[in-house]
């Protein structure tokens, strides 16, 4: 075993694999932590596993903000999706109706040392035939199957808190926000608001200074922050159609299966939340697909959602009417798609920044709100379009 892992992290693959050999494979680092491949060869030098480590070294400086994006990836990994695998122990169903194959599959979560410096160990989906999508912006067959799976887990969301009610409260209760919130204002909360005031700039530029766009946009950006946090707390008619999301589902965060076709996995939950599925699907639909699919394929990706969703509620025992129905969706589309069409706006400088670009970026930047800055005073001609692209369809369908 290499000595670059921590002792703990060794132990715990030591045990899961059994006799093997394990062998690092690769090591990195990010600003949310670090991560390597490895894997336990037997025999001849047979390979028996294949594995993702991730964790968290405070002995490398990581900031206190890396422990609450990685703490809510143990949540995730280490109850709310052992709490999905309870609803499904005494359903009867086929294997991939029931599956939760939109995760890798988790061995361990553990810390380091006592309740700090986390770790998770996981199946290498890179090793069974998973693999980013070719382009940034997905084709309409690749994002069906993305919103196809993505009702999947909304559905064993829905599950989890008509079933056991107690413990997804417990569980949901204990993830922590980490964009929008009234401890994060000074810190993602000034990155968002110069974003969201950078994109107002963009469309004074770009249209009449009478123009609906722009009325719309100033008028979403007097107290943006305030705003998307009320939107994220709701009320009490929302919370019935809330799910575990994502957070942060834009396709750099999905893996697609080219060894068995339509299977896809969801990674990096460290902003998963509990907040309306619209959030996900429509940030996915914004930032996913270039305008003229979006406009031209849209409303039927959204009803192939919708039906997928319905689908695995049936195969979980709920009744998908009671549940979500369609009318509650649409509710839902005109109420919360501004928010999403925020983080999207915020988010895609970094987006369809070309990998050059982002690295030349990285090097400048001091801290990821600088990086963003470098990144936004840089914008590509095609993040510009894409950008005043979104705002325009989201006044014209009076999302916003």
């Amino acid at each position: 075993m290499s000595a670059c892992l921590p002792e703990v992290v060794q132990k715990s693959l030591e045990r899961i694999v059994g006799n093997g050999e394990i062998r690092l494979m690769k090591k990195s680092n990010s600003e949310i932590g670090c991560s390597c491949n490895v894997v336990a060869e037997g025999d001849e030098n047979e390979e028996l596993a294949s594995l993702y480590v991730k964790y968290l070294d405070f002995g490398l400086k990581f900031s206190d903000e890396s422990l609450v994006y990685f703490n809510n990836e143990t949540i995730f990994y280490g109850e709310i999706v052992p709490l999905f695998e309870k609803v499904v122990e005494n359903l009867t169903g086929t294997q991939s109706e029931l599956a939760l194959d939109f995760v890798p599959k988790c061995s361990e979560v553990g810390h380091l040392t006592d309740k700090t410096e986390p770790y998770i160990i996981m199946e290498d989906l890179f090793s069974k035939g998973y693999s980013p999508f070719e382009e940034k912006e997905l084709t309409v067959g690749e994002a069906r199957m993305v919103v196809e799976e993505l009702g999947k887990f909304h559905a064993f969301s829905f599950a989890a808190r008509e079933r056991y009610p107690a413990e997804f409260i417990e569980m949901t209760g204990r993830l922590t926000e980490v964009l929008f919130s009234k401890e994060t204002r000074f810190a993602s909360g000034r990155f968002f608001i110069h974003a969201i005031h950078d994109a107002l700039k963009l469309a004074k530029q770009s249209f009449p200074t009478n123009s609906v766009y722009v009325e719309k946009l100033a008028l979403y950006t007097l107290n943006v922050f305030d705003t998307m946090i009320e939107i994220l707390e709701g009320n009490e008619d929302d919370y019935n159609f809330k799910v575990v999301t994502h957070g942060d589902l834009w396709p750099n965060n999905v893996l697609y299966n080219r060894n068995d076709e339509g299977k896809i996995a969801f990674l990096d939950f460290h902003a998963c939340r509990l907040s309306s599925p619209v959030h996900d699907l429509q940030l996915l639909l914004l930032v996913g697909l270039d305008t003229s699919t979006r406009r031209r394929h849209g409303s039927d990706l959204i009803l192939s959602y919708h039906r997928a969703l319905c689908r695995h509620l049936e195969f979980l025992g709920l009744d998908p009417i009671r549940t979500f129905p369609y009318s509650a969706l649409e509710r839902q589309l005109a109420d919360q798609s501004r928010f999403a069409m925020g983080v999207a706006l915020a988010g895609l400088p970094l987006f369809l920044a070309e990998e050059a670009t982002t690295k030349a970026a990285a090097a400048k930047a001091r801290n990821v709100e600088e990086l963003f800055k470098v990144l936004r005073d840089n914008k590509s001609t095609r993040c510009k379009s894409k950008m005043l692209e979104i705002l325009v369809d989201m006044v014209d369908q009076e999302y916003l």
